[in-house]
């Protein structure tokens, strides 16, 4: 069972210098945030995922990160544990590309381990850039994933965000030549304007997203009283 990050001083270095770029103005609006990704429940999400993929000895080195955020556990976690050797992080929060680079800059800058892209290189019909927490203003109807392009293959797509987002069997449908293991998560808590995609069970998810050769499902309650559902498989 992975239970912990790996708290290097490299790690500390890294997150040091997040809280130093909050203290300029053009980034006082992302400290909420930070705040939020950096919670108890967050790490713990990321801890069971990254522990079941350890569990099922899946041979990881290319990993999609959808709707990834900033990415600030979910990395070290990926490379330090399972030994990934790329990343891609695809998120629509503006300030996502710079603020995941410093939370991430040892495996950036070393390795070239991880790049952050606008999340719309994959989602077409926006009417504008949206944050990933306020996609819910979108009309989710005319809203439609695209296939991930000009990257390669990847070993696992991984979307912890699903309650924010349109179901995944858009993305799957357009993505079905490719035989990527999906990683998902979800939740049932619906007390937030943004969990616009919730769901009451794993076998939901999995029904939801068009995954038929489960491997892994499953449910947690987590520090904040949220339920999350977790399903692994093609």
């Amino acid at each position: 069972m992975v239970d912990h990050i790996k708290f290097t001083t490299e790690i500390a270095e890294d997150w040091k210098s997040v809280l130093s770029l909050l203290h300029h103005d053009e980034y006082n609006h992302c400290i909420k945030r930070i705040r939020d990704a950096s919670s108890t429940s967050q790490l713990q999400s990321k801890l069971w995922l990254v522990s079941e993929i350890v569990n099922l000895n899946i041979d990881v080195e290319k990993v999609a990160l959808l709707a990834g955020w900033y990415a600030n556990f979910i990395t070290p976690l990926l490379i330090d544990e399972l030994g990934v050797k790329y990343i891609l992080n695809l998120d629509s929060d503006p300030d996502v590309k710079t603020i995941s680079y410093k939370f991430n800059k040892r495996y950036k800058i070393d390795h070239d381990q991880i790049e952050n892209q606008d999340m719309n290189h994959i989602i077409r019909n926006l009417r504008e850039v949206f944050d990933v927490a306020c996609l819910y203003r979108c009309e989710i109807h005319n809203v439609m994933f695209e296939p991930i392009k000009n990257y390669g293959d990847f070993d696992l797509v991984i979307n912890t965000s699903c309650e924010h987002m349109f179901p995944m069997s858009r993305f799957r449908k357009l993505n079905k030549s490719k035989n990527y293991i999906y990683v998902l998560q979800s939740s049932n808590d619906r007390q937030y304007d943004d969990h616009i995609n919730c769901v009451d069970s794993a076998d939901e998810l999995a029904d939801q997203a068009d995954i038929v050769d489960v491997i892994y499902s499953g449910e947690m309650k987590l520090s904040n009283g949220m339920t999350r559902y977790m399903v692994i498989g093609r």
